[in-house]
């Protein structure tokens, strides 16, 4: 089962991605912030990552610079 990490700091936007990618077969982890989705990156190795660019602490464009 392929693993999808999902990084987006609103609840309702990870929800919405989580049951879809759930219902296609996929295996997903969520990430609130780009601080926390580097770590579960680290730590889980994805074979996708979907962030989002507009997130407190961290956006998109420095998560990705990071990872």
């Amino acid at each position: 089962m392929k693993k999808v990490l999902v990084i987006d700091d609103t609840s309702e936007i990870r929800m919405i991605i989580d049951e879809t990618l759930n219902m296609l077969g996929f295996f997903t982890l969520m990430a609130e912030d780009g601080e926390t989705g580097i770590e579960m990156a680290k730590q889980q190795l994805p074979d996708l990552i979907i962030c989002d660019v507009n997130m407190p602490k961290l956006d998109g464009f420095g998560t990705l610079a990071r990872l």
